[in-house]
């Protein structure tokens, strides 16, 4: 199973880095122990069709905004997803993250 996934993984990361513009799309939710997670999403243009990746959940401590945006950058760059390419970010309604200079990659 471990190899399959880490094939799987591999594959999926490969196609993510051959696109251009990248749309990263981030849930928070707490789940049945009580743990505060974010499901990450990427959205991106292949060729000419539009393809919707979910790539990994990521476990926060806090849900403060510069807390959240840290998590996040911290799994791109453990995967090796370039930031530069995101063009978009998207919250679910996160109040945390809206509102001026709050969870900006690049403050």
């Amino acid at each position: 199973m471990e190899s399959i996934g880490s094939y799987i993984q591999s594959s999926l990361l490969e196609k993510i880095n051959k696109c251009k513009y990248i749309a990263l799309l981030a849930d928070e939710s707490t789940d049945e122990a009580n743990r505060t997670q974010f499901a990450i999403l990427i959205r991106c243009l292949i060729g000419t069709e539009v393809d919707d990746h979910f790539v990994g959940l990521v476990h926060v401590k806090r849900t403060d905004a510069a807390s959240l945006m840290a998590a996040i950058e911290e799994f791109l760059t453990a995967k090796a997803i370039p930031m530069a390419k995101i063009m978009f970010v998207g919250f679910d309604g996160c109040n945390t993250m809206s509102g001026v200079n709050k969870g900006n990659f690049y403050s």
